[in-house]
């Protein structure tokens, strides 16, 4: 053991620093014989090397030399670390949640929490576990209520979830290879039972003039070969194009054909990009209606309408006139007035949690005292890492403006619990439950219970939409107050000069 005193080096003292040179500050005073608690602070001066805190500690070391080492640890980190440390740190033990492996996710939250020992806001073991419980993924969280996991001690019940962690994780590794290896051989035995290997990539090759010279040639044709084959398909583009119901010719997303009954040619071969994601969300997009009215078909022949998505608002779209007679449509009664045939929609731009991230994710939200329900789409749903769960009662949808002797109905079997937050953190909703409905126009709909449960109340005249308990706007919400520095001192001036 070093008879020398540990040494503070760090301009930036960190939490963490602080706690390091505290801890080994200890170790050195348990080893050093014939040291006594009352000569602690002395014993350690020599060991702050950085030059402004070695200045603080000598423009006053004997006040500080009679303290306790825990007093002169207090006046360090008052003086060093930033005055709202304490309160960031309690933010981040009570606001991470599990977005990596449990084991490694729960070390990193303890660690945390010791930077809190001797503070009000530490948590002691029992706390620590509610804490660490209720931020679990949510998958995990259901393995842990399946299995009944209530150990009353901490290290018991970290022992026994980082097992159903390790089991869970074996098991997805275990089924996303049982679905790849499905994959491969469905897409085998499709491509087969067509008689094709593979689609044949000469079909859209550019081929030019055919041409029939007789003569030097034995009055055989001449043809001009292609310049630019098209490229076989890889692995990934496959796969791409079997989870996203693709065709293998035309290499389309989201279409109602396959390689063997394609009506399309294949792509041109100049100037071909290989299919990624991005090329998924594009034909998402572009496939959803843009006037999309749903009806819940569970009422018989008295259908409701659940949600309107509608393109927004036309300035040109307007009908003029000189009075309240909209009959009047002739070119002489066109005034300054003007009747819309629409607005835009009520839409709420706000946060929410993923678990696959420590950022909360900002989302659309379609806001529709039409819909009796609340949707989320569900690209959404996988995005954000939600625990599906099953309705007890699966939801008939069908669109409201199909041909009434040809509805096609949907049925929507899942939902998530969903909780909105303000982008600036001024105001959060209830947790409502949303149903996930596939090709949604929109990320989140917004019906009646999340408008009922947190007391929303519309204006139309006023375009505002407030809840009543907080008077909190979603369509006009209030800006971020500015944070203010807090004032410094002399020296802290003096330091920064």
């Amino acid at each position: 053991m070093s008879s020398k005193p540990p040494m503070l080096l760090a301009r930036n003292v960190s939490p963490e620093v602080m706690r390091q040179f505290e801890n080994a500050c200890r170790s050195f005073f348990r080893n050093k014989e014939g040291l006594e608690s009352k000569d602690y602070v002395a014993c350690i001066a020599g060991g702050l090397q950085d030059p402004l805190i070695s200045d603080w500690y000598w423009t006053a070391h004997e006040t500080f030399d009679v303290l306790s080492f825990d007093d002169f640890m207090k006046e360090f980190r008052l003086k060093w670390l930033p005055n709202d440390w304490e309160q960031d740190i309690q933010r981040r033990v009570l606001g991470t949640k599990q977005a990596s492996l449990f084991w490694e996710w729960a070390v990193k939250i303890q660690s945390l929490n010791t930077l809190l020992r001797g503070m009000p806001t530490h948590l002691d073991d029992a706390s620590l576990l509610n804490q660490l419980e209720a931020n679990l993924e949510p998958s995990l969280s259901c393995a842990c209520d399946d299995e009944r996991v209530n150990e009353d001690t901490l290290d018991k019940w970290l022992d026994k979830v980082k097992i159903l962690d390790e089991k869970k994780r074996r098991e997805c590794q275990q089924q996303r290879a049982d679905a790849e290896e499905a994959a491969h051989s469905h897409l085998k035995h499709n491509m087969t039972s067509a008689g094709l290997a593979e689609p044949s990539r000469r079909y859209n090759t550019f081929r030019g003039n055919t041409t029939t010279e007789r003569g030097n040639n034995g009055g055989k044709p001449k043809h001009f070969n292609a310049t630019k084959m098209l490229p076989k398909l890889t692995d990934a583009e496959r796969m791409l194009l079997f989870n996203n119901k693709g065709c293998l010719k035309c290499r389309c997303f989201l279409v109602n054909h396959c390689s063997a009954n394609c009506p399309n040619d294949f792509p041109p071969a100049l100037n071909y990009k290989t299919l990624t994601a991005e090329d998924v969300n594009a034909a998402r997009h572009k496939t959803s209606k843009t006037i999309t009215i749903v009806a819940d078909t569970s009422r018989g022949s008295g259908s409701l309408p659940i949600a309107a998505i509608m393109p927004p608002t036309n300035d040109s779209a307007v009908l003029e006139g000189d009075s309240a007679d909209l009959s009047k449509d002739s070119d002489d009664s066109v005034s300054h007035h003007s009747v819309p045939f629409s607005f835009p929609h009520y839409r709420w731009r706000c946060t929410v949690d993923s678990v696959n991230s420590l950022d909360r994710l900002e989302v659309d939200a379609l806001i529709d005292n039409g819909s009796h329900t609340v949707l989320i789409h569900d690209y959404l749903t996988e995005r954000l890492g939600l625990c599906r769960r099953k309705l007890i009662d699966p939801m008939n949808v069908s669109l409201v403006l199909s041909d009434s002797d040809n509805h096609v109905v949907t049925t929507l079997t899942d939902w998530v619990k969903l909780r909105l937050f303000d982008r600036n953190n001024l105001w959060s909703s209830r947790t409502v439950h949303a149903v996930v409905a596939p090709s949604l126009c929109t990320d989140i709909i917004l019906g009646l219970p999340f408008l009922r449960i947190n007391k929303i109340v519309s204006d139309h005249d006023a375009s505002t939409c407030i809840a009543k308990e907080s008077g909190y706007d979603l369509l006009n919400p209030p800006l971020a107050p500015e944070r203010k520095d807090p004032l410094m001192s002399l020296q802290e001036k003096h330091r920064e000069l």
